[in-house]
């Protein structure tokens, strides 16, 4: 490519960061996006895309111009195993939710292709740690050569849900689980942030439905969490129990994860407050409609928890007179859940 032409794709990328980032009003996080080129850690176009429109069948892009990677869709990795790189506008409200700072340390599992490990190596800086998680090495080993210039940025080849992990202040989850692991919970101190994907059975499909969960830890035997949405994932390998993605069906099936509140690890007997109770002595844990306590966090640098977007207050605080429908009844389709396909 011509100098014109990398001036050209950097002013695009500008442009797709501030439209993916533009809910967020978080300009720490348009700056990571806008500083990654996509086009590093994916193969030579023509590319696979998809997006909420047309998930779950993928379409080519015309040609092998990076430009089209600057747009909010899927990119395939593996088309034969739906692997993709993710949706930029569903990744970027996530780490928004997670306010990652700089001098962080970030577990990011199954970083897939590395785009969004080095999307995070930028908001934790120099300063900072990526603990970068993929279980296949073919996919760790090149993801580790497209994320060399992020020096803060280490691809471990391992499965993350069964080994142990490194201390950290912010885990992510990129595959769906049907129950933290013990390691990710040993990991988090109080203060630490992290976002899951839950889901049941699959029906025999690569991927499933999966509510997806921000956890703050509160106290060691308590996170305080919020239900954001329904939305695609493969299944995390080595963290999947087939007695509890039964229960998870029937208690999505209910309410679709909107009640949960809190991620209790303490003994206690399962009660109507429950959402999701395991006393399996090797993950005890329960998913419950009881509060853990405040959600938002302060940190020392970015935005307060008084001016996040994400805070959760009593209605009353809000002042407006805006009463919201519950999540149960909301008419939305998240992106990155897969549409029906019409016969």
């Amino acid at each position: 490519m011509s100098p014109a032409d990398d001036l050209d794709l950097a002013r695009i990328r500008e442009w797709f960061a501030e439209d993916v980032t533009f809910m967020l009003g978080n300009a720490t996080v348009t700056a990571a996006f806008a500083a990654v080129p996509r086009e590093l850690f994916l193969a030579k176009g023509p590319w696979l895309v998809q997006n909420r429109h047309t998930s779950p069948d993928y379409v080519a892009t015309p040609d092998a111009n990076p430009r089209h990677l600057y747009h909010d869709h899927h990119v395939a990795i593996d088309a034969s195993g739906f692997i993709n790189s993710g949706g930029p506008g569903f990744t970027a409200f996530l780490l928004g939710l997670l306010e990652v700072q700089p001098g962080e340390t970030v577990v990011y599992l199954g970083i897939g292709c590395g785009y969004y490990a080095a999307i995070l190596g930028e908001l934790v800086g120099p300063g900072g740690k990526v603990i970068a998680i993929e279980v296949d090495p073919q996919r760790a080993a090149q993801a580790g050569k497209a994320l060399a210039p992020w020096t803060q940025v280490s691809v471990r080849c391992f499965n993350g849900a069964t080994e142990p992990l490194e201390p950290c202040d912010v885990l992510i989850a990129g595959a769906a689980v049907t129950h933290p692991p013990s390691s990710w919970l040993e990991a988090l101190p109080i203060g630490g942030r992290m976002v899951f994907p839950l889901m049941g059975t699959t029906a025999g499909e690569p991927y499933g439905t999966a509510a997806v969960l921000y956890a703050h830890r509160v106290s060691e035997l308590s996170f305080a969490v919020r239900p954001l949405c329904l939305a695609a994932y493969l299944e995390c390998v080595g963290a999947r129990d087939a007695g509890l993605a039964e229960l998870i069906d029937e208690a999505l099936a209910q309410d679709g994860g909107a009640t949960t509140a809190s991620l209790r690890l303490d003994s206690h007997p399962q009660d109507p407050s429950c959402w999701l109770h395991s006393e399996d002595p090797a993950n005890p844990f329960c998913l419950s409609r009881l509060a853990g306590g405040q959600l938002h966090h302060d940190h020392p640098a970015g935005r307060s928890s008084e001016d996040s977007l994400y805070r959760i207050d009593d209605a009353a605080d809000h002042g407006v007179g805006l009463e919201l429908p519950p999540f149960s009844q909301l008419n939305v389709r998240p992106y990155g859940h897969p549409a029906r396909r019409s016969r």
